[in-house]
C-alpha cells in the first residue's frame, strides 16, 4: 500500500518570499499594508528571523498569487507501507 507524504521546510521560506515578491514588484512597505501587518514584519520574514502564523501564511499566497507549496517548496513522496 502507497501513502502520500507531504514534506515542506520554512528553510525556504524567506529566499521564496523574496523572489516572488520581486517577480510581482511588491515592496515590503506595500505588501505589508496588503497583510495589515507593519513593514518590520516583512522584513523579519524575508530576512529569515521569524516565521509568519500559519493563518497569515495563507494569506500571504492569496496577496502574491501563489500557492503555500511554492512558499515552502513543498515537495509530495510516495512511500509504500509495509504494515
Amino acid at each position: 500500500m502507497a501513502t502520500i507524504v507531504t514534506t515542506f521546510s520554512m528553510d525556504a521560506f524567506p529566499r521564496n518570499l523574496r523572489d516572488i515578491m520581486h517577480e510581482r514588484d511588491i515592496t515590503s512597505t506595500a505588501f505589508a499594508k496588503e497583510l495589515g501587518v507593519t513593514r518590520m514584519s516583512v522584513y523579519n520574514w524575508r530576512a529569515g528571523r521569524t516565521d509568519p502564523t500559519l493563518i497569515r501564511l495563507f494569506k500571504i499566497a492569496e496577496v502574491l498569487e501563489t500557492n503555500i507549496g511554492r512558499l515552502l517548496n513543498t515537495q509530495r513522496h510516495i512511500k509504500e507501507y509495509n504494515g
